[in-house]
């Protein structure tokens, strides 16, 4: 309001609807009886908004001591109120933070500390104040540990780190601290401040963590050489059960008849399957032992697409599957990589889709991906399984976790392969090729890149022309 505008008018106006009418009324009785009131108001600008103001209201008398004016000093303190309300609540938030908070001057000598380091520490405020925090020193921590501390606050940069504290009581504890300097208007630093968490249940659980983690490892290798030696065991013995059901399938100790040969039939199948066993067996302990290396050789990719479908062309008949095969003539003829592995890891998924396919066909393709891709493919047409069910063949199944013969699926092999193949840190994965019969398509791709000109090399194997 202006002059012009407030003159003649009664200070009304400026009610702000904030005070109860007894405000008023006593402010109002103790002028009339001749005192001076002082408080504070909320009052009401002309453009509505509110502000704070501390008043004086003296009354004015003439020579009789009779009241005929009052005379008001004001000022608005709205702007100290807010920063009194800002102080308050940060006040409060310190006061109940769960997080220790300490001020320090420059030499480390505690000024203020939150009810939290009482809690934590066990030592009162009044214990604190005028200590400094080496009363927590647990005498665990080096004295670089302090000396890197002190040259980063005395530089002006904010510290943060893990130490090892000691309560009241003797009781040792994990504190992650920031500690930050507190500079005036000049930017000169004057205090400290340390804000602090005891992170000891955090520690107990990492160590326990790292105990069970470094038990699981021994665990693991022990699992492994026990793998290992039991593998190395029976494939001595298999391997001459094997030897002699060849000679009595050849007849070498005389004719069998029907009923004989049917019986070594099974012998022979059941063995070869104790066999494959055990090869993955032993397999797998090679792995996580971190002992199975891989040697290059050189490849003929022909040779190894016709040695792959001669190998299957049988069992395929056998369940009468008809088989195709496909050679990307854009490949190269050679390539280097270890043929051992790489015709086992193709050879399982041929089984694996002759195995579940009870109708329709199984299919190898070697096909160029672009320029710097290549894969091989193996598809069927037989039931497929849903993508999440691949989560159940870990080689180490939960106990009760199967899946019904719709979704049958590879279990043990696939995951070998897969994991031979991560060793050569190839990509192999599976997708359905329809979704009205659900086929399954398993895809290895390689990839590589070029070194020079006319060389190109895989992370392995690798080709080159």
């Amino acid at each position: 309001y202006t002059s012009d505008e407030t003159v003649g008018k009664d200070t009304n106006l400026l009610k702000s609807g904030e005070h109860p009418a007894a405000f008023y009324r006593e402010m109002w009785t103790t002028l009339q009886q001749g005192e001076i009131w002082h408080g504070e108001l909320i009052n009401r600008h002309k453009d509505g908004s509110h502000y704070i103001e501390e008043q004086v209201i003296t009354p004015i008398k003439n020579n009789q001591g009779e009241i005929t004016h009052y005379v008001a000093v004001k000022q608005d303190i709205t702007a100290r109120r807010e920063r009194e309300e800002t102080i308050r609540k940060l006040s409060q938030a310190v006061e109940q933070s769960a997080s220790t908070i300490v001020i320090t001057d420059l030499d480390g000598n505690i000024e203020y500390a939150n009810p939290a380091f009482s809690k934590v520490t066990g030592y009162s405020i009044d214990e604190a104040l005028g200590q400094n925090p080496r009363i927590l020193k647990s005498g665990k921590m080096p004295p670089e540990f302090y000396q890197e501390m002190w040259e980063t606050l005395i530089a002006g940069e904010i510290w943060s780190g893990e130490m090892i504290n000691k309560k009241k009581n003797g009781e040792l504890y994990w504190e992650f601290a920031t500690i930050a300097p507190v500079k005036d208007e000049n930017g000169k630093t004057t205090h400290y401040i340390a804000i602090k968490d005891d992170i000891t249940a955090r520690k107990q659980m990492e160590d326990e963590l790292r105990i069970a983690r470094d038990q699981a490892l021994e665990a693991n290798r022990l699992k492994s050489r026990i793998l290992a030696n039991i593998s190395h065991d029976m494939r001595t013995p298999l391997g001459s059960i094997l030897g002699y059901t060849d000679m009595l399938q050849a007849e070498v100790f005389g004719p069998l008849n029907d009923t004989q040969q049917d019986k070594l039939n099974l012998i022979i199948k059941s063995s070869n399957h104790l066999l494959e066993f055990v090869s993955n067996l032993l397999t797998q302990s090679e792995l996580e032992a971190g002992q199975l290396e891989l040697q290059a050789n050189q490849i003929s990719l022909p040779e190894l697409k016709q040695e792959l479908e001669e190998g299957i062309r049988v069992l395929a008949a056998q369940k009468g599957l008809q088989l195709t095969g496909k050679l990307d003539p854009a490949l190269p003829e050679t390539i280097i990589g270890d043929r051992y592995w790489l015709r086992r890891i193709i050879a399982n998924l041929l089984n694996n889709a002759i195995k579940f396919t009870e109708q329709g066909q199984v299919g190898l393709s070697f096909a160029r991906v672009d320029e710097d891709h290549w894969k091989v493919e193996v598809s069927d047409t037989g039931s497929g399984f849903h993508p999440k069910s691949a989560a159940k063949f870990s080689s180490h199944s939960k106990k009760g976790a199967t899946i019904s013969a719709p979704q049958a699926a590879p279990g043990w092999g696939w995951q070998l392969s897969k994991r031979l193949s991560n060793k050569w840190m190839v990509e192999l994965r599976s997708r359905a090729l329809s979704t009205r019969v659900a086929p399954s398509l398993f895809c290895c791709h390689w990839k590589h890149q070029r070194k020079k000109k006319h060389d190109y090399k895989t992370n392995c194997p690798y080709y080159r022309r």
